[in-house]
């Protein structure tokens, strides 16, 4: 009877060890930090922030947000210090909430979590980093650069590229910023250093269009003029000496029969060529005397006169009406796709 009563004190005295093991808590810590995207929230390509980070400035979005990896994944609450700026968190994944502009200079980030929302409770292992965001590249001696500039129509950026470097990206930049939600063209002038973007943006309740251009300067990365143009807007061209814009109204609508002749220092409306419904695709010659328009309706290539604005030729009739289209530098030969035909 004694071994017995002896065996039962020692599986209750091991029941209550285990027991109260059991009920130490685990301490929460915060194991990471990661750059995200402050218009989609994506994280960066090189997302994770470690001690001693060095971030180039030309590949950051315009805004980031900061969201710190914890263990638990789900504790409750992190509070986030960067310089002045304090936020406490209390839902997971826990975020800085405060869009970051990370302009080049030395940070120190830290992340500290609690049990209790609110930053009460008990505070667990803290996470402190020290980065830095560097400048820019600086354009070469000479002032030449050769970059390549992409926007697609679904992505909210401007994405540029170094041509002579492997095309690595040298920026990105948020096109939210600029008021443009839908970019329908694009063209630029390497010697006014100007980008001209065609789009349209819906009203806040996703109703009423304005579509209109706007033209961005590159080098000071600054608007320079903003236009609504009337019915509609498409793909546009400029001259070669950088004056004047032609600009489509537009296959989304019948009204848009016609370019639009534009200052491009000022955006004012100089004059107007009617060819047909569909106006779509543009380019000016090589020389700046011709500029060639297509409607995706009207089964010819229209020539104008850059100095009057009169359509001195119709090149066709093609088979339907004219896609996307090509001329070359000596102006004798047009390439063109055409409607319902693969070839």
């Amino acid at each position: 009877m004694k071994r017995g009563i002896f065996a039962v004190l020692v599986a209750l005295a091991l029941a209550a060890c285990n027991d109260r093991e059991a009920a130490v808590p685990v301490q929460p810590r915060v194991t990471g930090f990661s750059l995200l995207d402050a218009d989609t929230g994506e994280a960066l390509a090189t997302s994770s922030l470690t001690d001693g980070s060095s971030l180039a400035s030309e590949t950051l979005p315009a805004q980031v947000r900061v969201r710190a990896d914890t263990a638990p994944k789900v504790v409750g609450s992190v509070h986030f210090t960067l310089g002045d700026l304090t936020f406490t968190d209390n839902t997971a994944p826990y975020v800085l909430e405060q869009p970051l502009t990370l302009t080049p200079g030395d940070y120190t980030l830290t992340a500290t979590p609690y049990s209790e929302a609110g930053a009460a409770g008990t505070a667990g292992g803290p996470l402190n980093v020290t980065f830095s965001v560097t400048a820019s590249e600086q354009p070469d001696p000479e002032g030449y650069r050769r970059l390549l500039y992409v926007i697609t129509r679904g992505s909210p950026n401007l994405w540029v590229y170094d041509m002579d470097n492997g095309y690595k990206l040298v920026k990105r930049r948020t096109l939210r910023e600029l008021k443009v939600s839908r970019t329908w063209g694009a063209v630029a002038h390497a010697e006014n250093g100007v980008l001209y973007l065609s789009h349209h943006n819906r009203d806040g309740r996703g109703g009423a269009i304005s579509p209109g251009v706007l033209a961005y300067d590159l080098v000071k990365e600054r608007v320079l003029w903003r236009k609504i143009y009337r019915p509609f807007i498409d793909s546009l061209e400029i001259t070669p000496d950088g004056k004047t814009l032609y600009m489509a109204t537009g296959e989304a609508t019948d009204r848009g029969d016609f370019w639009f002749v534009l200052d491009a220092a000022t955006g004012a409306i100089k004059d107007k060529i009617f060819v047909y419904r569909g106006a779509h695709n543009t380019i000016v010659g090589l020389d700046g005397t011709r500029v060639y328009m297509a409607s995706v309706r009207y089964p010819y290539l229209v020539v104008a006169d850059t100095k009057t604005n009169d359509v001195i030729r119709k090149i066709g009739p093609f088979r339907a009406g004219v896609r996307p289209f090509t001329v070359n530098g000596k102006q004798t030969l047009a390439f063109v796709n055409v409607n319902r035909f693969l070839g």
